[in-house]
């Protein structure tokens, strides 16, 4: 099963207001309330101030930081200090868990009863392009590090993907890759030529596919995401119609909500 959210900058649909309580002692709680700034129809958007030009998440902390000062201006001392032990004390013991379930860095493998989560090395990462029916993997770093790849090399590379007049020694593989059902590919694998079994496994490096062949927008999503998208071994696949993009993701890295709020992001 996979969640898909068309967008194409249009109205959010995450809700702009949420509470958090934290105990900082026998006293009281402490309640924070945050109501994001700017439209509440695009809690996701950015300020039109020199801010906007930060990374974007860069910007995002910037807001957080801007908000939990304001929350926090109330506290005596003691209880800033009772505050921030708790968490440090939740940064150490629950953040590592809650960042390995929500990241996107990690592949599917599947079995007869479900599917096993294995996390992918941030060096070994790729990008991946679905250009004219050709896969492609663009490296997300530096070679031999997990630092980002230089921005003007990967262009390049995409450049040189969109310049193919065909799929030459790039992968072509069947766009019903994807309509298999994922208990039946343990046993598939056995069946198929070794050669094509070692580019399949090579399309996990990919956690996002962006497929460039361009979609009819009239299409409904169930038609228009029967494209090529790997096999379904990831996290998500862009499809482009030429006005909106569709964000096709599997539900077991995104819920409903976070699904949403990573289309409006």
């Amino acid at each position: 099963m996979r969640a898909c959210w068309r967008t194409s900058g249009g109205s959010g649909c995450i809700p702009t207001c949420w509470s958090r309580s934290l105990a900082t002692g026998p006293t009281r709680p402490i309640t924070l309330l945050c109501t994001p700034a700017g439209k509440s129809s695009d809690p996701y958007g950015r300020d039109k101030g020199g801010l906007s030009r930060q990374p974007y998440p860069a910007y995002r902390r910037h807001l957080f930081d801007r908000f939990l000062a304001e929350a926090l201006a109330g506290l005596d001392a003691g209880e800033r200090s009772e505050w921030q032990e708790r968490i440090d004390r939740a940064e150490a013991e629950e953040l590592p868990a809650y960042q390995r379930q929500m990241s996107i860095l990690a592949c599917l493998e599947p079995g007869s009863y479900g599917e096993t989560r294995t996390p992918l090395p941030l060096a070994q990462a790729a990008i991946g392009l679905i250009h004219q029916g050709a896969y492609y993997l663009i490296p997300a770093c530096l070679p031999g590090s997990d630092r980002p790849a230089d921005l003007q090399t990967v262009r390049d590379k995409v450049a040189a993907a969109f310049a193919e007049t065909g799929p030459g020694e790039q992968a072509c593989l069947p766009h019903t890759l994807a309509q298999i059902k994922r208990s039946a590919w343990p046993d598939l694998r056995h069946k198929m030529a070794p050669g094509l079994v070692q580019e399949l496994d090579r399309l996990r490096q990919a956690p996002v596919w962006f497929n460039s062949d361009q979609r009819p927008r009239r299409l409904p999503l169930a038609e228009l995401r029967q494209a090529a998208r790997g096999r379904g071994d990831h996290a998500l696949t862009l499809f482009d119609t030429g006005e909106t993009l569709v964000f096709d993701q599997s539900h077991i890295f995104f819920d409903g909500t976070w699904g949403a709020a990573l289309a409006e992001i």
